[in-house]
């Protein structure tokens, strides 16, 4: 059973929460900040394509996707302590090299080192919590932890786009790579003084955990529905978002990044009450992740029209907000997975359902620059910036809708646990539904 920490040690608990989660904070930033707020900057300066550019996100989400799908695992085996430091050092040496590069190789090459250390760190947190706290607080604490991690996303819109405006990219990016390793440096202070962080299972399984969560039928409707609603949420925050608004609205840079920032706003309170709200329902999933995803598919409709008959431009605000409710639903998946699945594969389930999430969005968006550069010859250049018609944000607003309508197809045959684990400690299903 679970214990819960005498004060001495839940102040330790909630320290080491707030460190690692400062890590996440500014690992978040990088995937939202580039390019999404300086797509433009970035296209200029390098004279590159907007697939080119696009791959900047592009890469960042396969990396960190694939290391996901190892990563669960690797947490599970060595401890969320050995995890976090090498994603860490990973994480800062990526955010260093980026502002101090001055060709496109070599900024692909520190995103993917950004990549490998965030998805590390991300799982490492993952495990964390789930030493750390009691089962029932798992939802709550992770949202929390995902919340301070997504405040670096909102950093990385408009707040980011007024830095910029002020120092230029690469003076403010190494100030974040600078405020990256202090914060890892208070994190893994923390960190070592928990044992069961330190500690893994040392097994030499193999994929052995992978497959046992893959051959898990219920686990795969979750993967389908988080992965699918999350490609398009992610699309419009940290690609195209900002770049759309400027486009077809031809909005001032900090205005379209005010969007975007607003957008999170959303997610990140949403973070902050789905576990809260699960309780209040006798801690029902399904009904949660249900309306986060009717709600997706409202904001993709209501982002259509705006874009078709040219709408006042605040309703697509509206649209934004809506997209940014997936968080309420990506909590309760999270939760799923860890209580569909043996507790020995948490790390690997939970590892697993973020690395479908990063691959299908590094897909999506890899379609979404190759719709773009076909609508290149119809695009007008002002300044060395490519702005493209309305008819390309148009067809990837449709691939959208059609995405997220199957992702609420999946999620009608998602299983309900009302926070019961299916698995006992031993390994065998429970009789506990």
């Amino acid at each position: 059973m679970r214990k819960f920490f005498p004060l001495p040690g839940i102040v330790v608990s909630l320290a080491t929460l707030g460190s690692i989660s400062s890590v996440y904070f500014f690992s978040y930033m990088q995937r939202v900040a580039v390019p999404g707020t300086i797509f433009d900057e970035l296209q200029s300066e390098f004279s590159a394509s907007a697939s080119a550019v696009a791959g900047l996100s592009v890469v960042l989400l396969y990396v960190y996707g694939a290391v996901q799908f190892v990563s669960g695992v690797w947490t599970d085996r060595l401890g969320a302590f050995r995890v976090l430091l090498t994603g860490g050092c990973v994480l800062c040496a990526g955010a260093l090299l980026f502002p101090l590069s001055n060709g496109i190789t070599a900024l692909y090459a520190s995103r993917v080192l950004i990549a490998f250390g965030a998805s590390l760190v991300y799982a490492s947190i993952v495990k964390s919590l789930d030493k750390l706290f009691a089962a029932r607080l798992f939802p709550i604490v992770l949202g929390i932890s995902i919340s301070i991690g997504y405040a670096g996303g909102l950093t990385g819109t408009m707040p980011f786009a007024v830095a910029v405006d002020r120092w230029g990219w690469r003076p403010t990016m190494i100030g974040i790579a600078a405020l990256t390793a202090a914060c890892l440096v208070v994190a893994a202070l923390f960190a070592r003084r928990v044992s069961a962080l330190r500690a893994g299972t040392g097994s030499s399984s193999g994929f052995a955990p992978i497959k046992t969560v893959i051959r898990n039928r219920h686990s795969i409707v979750v993967l389908t529905a988080a992965s699918l609603n999350f490609s398009v949420y992610f699309l419009f925050q940290a690609t195209l978002g900002k770049k759309m608004l400027h486009d077809i609205y031809h909005l001032p840079s900090t205005v379209a990044a005010s969007f975007t920032g607003i957008m999170m706003v959303v997610t990140i309170t949403c973070l902050c009450t789905s576990g809260l709200i699960s309780r209040l329902i006798g801690y029902r999933r399904k009904p949660v992740i249900l309306f986060s995803s009717c709600c997706m598919l409202a904001g993709a409709v209501l982002m259509l029209l705006c874009i078709r008959y040219t709408l006042n431009y605040r309703l697509m605000l509206a649209s934004y907000c809506l997209l940014g409710i997936v968080s309420l639903g990506s909590i309760m998946n999270n939760a799923l997975l860890k209580e569909l699945n043996p507790p020995e594969v948490v790390g690997t389930a939970i590892g697993l359902g973020n690395g479908a999430c990063y691959l299908m969005m590094g897909i999506y968006t890899t379609v979404t620059a190759g719709i773009m550069d076909r609508f290149a010859t119809n695009a007008v250049v002002m300044d060395g910036v490519v702005k493209y018609p309305t008819e390309a944000y148009l067809t990837i607003t449709v691939v959208s809708l059609v995405m997220l309508v199957v992702a609420f197809a999946a999620t009608c045959f998602i299983r309900e646990t009302r926070g019961v684990p299916v698995y006992s400690t031993s390994g065998s299903t429970s009789a506990s539904r």
